[in-house]
């Protein structure tokens, strides 16, 4: 079993502006991928 909860560690590259990311993941014993898309605002 996962940790309660899973955590993961990304590097985002240095970027300005509206950009989206989209993350897709797999589970092992799933025949499904999930989703997550977040909306990011870099500035600086």
């Amino acid at each position: 079993m996962p940790d309660n909860p899973t955590r993961h560690t990304i590097m985002l590259p240095q970027r300005q502006g509206y950009h989206v990311l989209l993350s897709v993941w797999e589970v092992a014993d799933a025949a499904k991928g999930f989703y997550q898309i977040i909306d990011l605002d870099f500035t600086g």
